[in-house]
């Protein structure tokens, strides 16, 4: 009786230990945009986005741009993007190219051409107008190797502007 008993007692404790919360964990903790710059977080739903622009679409796109006031105004834009409807969402290293566009659009200097090699944006809906974002988008050039990563955890809310470009 009592080894059937220890049976059921370790059955349960794996139930249990199936049956745990398998939502995403994300770093509640905000990053400060970087010194010296203006940043702006925001997303659009029914979107995509092009090589330019954000457009009508059947997704939801995030889009963080950084202007840099010490740099000629520099603006780094960075837009990703998942299926519409969720509550949350991983995009990982192996899907970031297919998910997300990067451009650097500088007058004054000498840009490198960048895109997303590696990296991890999840995301989670908060409440109806906002998303808690935690992104770390490695960038590199045409030879994969990695030059900068893009860091940061931001509340992103809903535009109610119509779609731009860069």
């Amino acid at each position: 009786m009592k080894q059937n008993i220890v049976i059921l007692f370790i059955l349960n404790l794996i139930i249990a230990g199936c049956n745990k919360d398998k939502s995403i964990k994300l770093d509640e903790k905000l990053t400060d945009c970087p010194q010296n710059s203006e940043c702006t977080y925001q997303y659009f739903e029914q979107a995509d986005f092009g090589d330019s622009s954000v457009q009508n679409g059947s997704k939801t796109v995030f889009s963080y741009k950084r202007i840099n006031s010490t740099l000629c105004n520099a603006k780094t834009l960075l837009y990703f993007k998942t299926d519409m409807g969720k509550n949350e969402f991983v995009i990982t290293g192996s899907q970031i190219a297919g998910n997300t566009n990067y451009n650097i659009i500088c007058a004054c200097c000498s840009t490198l051409l960048l895109k997303p090699i590696d990296g991890e944006i999840k995301g989670k809906k908060i409440s109806a107008n906002n998303w808690l974002i935690n992104a770390r988008v490695i960038l590199g050039g045409s030879d994969h190797k990695p030059i900068d990563t893009l860091i940061f955890n931001q509340h992103f809310v809903l535009s109610k502007n119509e779609y731009y470009s860069y």
